[in-house]
């Protein structure tokens, strides 16, 4: 096991590459709209605390799991395919106001989960179960989604909604993988009892 969390490190070290250069990218255009802030903002924080991170307990041995994980990092990038032309289905007031509640919901599931960020599913110091987590699951998920709807929202197109899709597939497969391999633990278990929902309140 010890082997495999050395891996893990190395492996987390290449999974921040994508997030630092999306935060670089978007670091000129902060201010040009809430969607742009709101996707600096989370790719900026994913960067700081993963470098503070705490060393995990228990790493995951499914080589799916790795692999899932591989692909889910690697669609860090896809928002950058994202046009800007398309047609606008709500006003840019809206679309801003989408984006700050993503914005607030991701500061509050960030700050809450703090050093125990990791990306290949592993268990951590503890399982996080405070603040929005009391509410769902896997609350960055959901205000990620939510951000990538604002901007869909104001630039509907075929391709932005194929690109806003595959990304959403992946953080369900991504949940679901993490999920699978957290129920090992009677600890993560109890929380999945208490807390129903995966991503939205009396949905999913």
């Amino acid at each position: 096991m010890e082997k495999l969390i050395k891996y893990e490190k190395i492996f987390i070290f290449f999974s921040v590459i994508p997030f630092t250069y999306l935060a670089y990218v978007r670091f000129p255009h902060i201010f040009n709209s809430f969607p742009v802030l709101a996707s600096f903002v989370n790719n900026t924080l994913i960067v700081l605390f993963t470098l503070i991170r705490f060393k995990p307990v228990d790493v995951t041995l499914s080589w799916r799991d790795w692999i899932m994980t591989i692909f889910a990092n690697a669609s860090a990038f896809l928002p950058l395919l994202l046009g800007s032309d398309g047609i606008q289905i709500i006003s840019t007031t809206q679309s801003g106001f989408i984006s700050l509640l993503s914005l607030f919901l991701m500061l509050l599931a960030r700050f809450q989960m703090g050093r125990n960020i990791g990306f290949v599913p592993a268990k951590r110091r503890k399982i996080v179960q405070g603040s929005v987590y009391r509410i769902v699951r896997h609350p960055i998920y959901t205000s990620v989604t939510l951000n990538l709807l604002s901007w869909l929202l104001i630039r509907f197109s075929l391709t932005n909604f194929c690109i806003t899709l595959v990304i959403i597939f992946l953080f369900c497969l991504l949940a679901y993988h993490e999920e699978k391999y957290l129920m090992k633990f009677p600890e993560y278990v109890s929380y999945t009892e208490k807390v129903k929902y995966r991503f939205i309140p009396f949905v999913i």
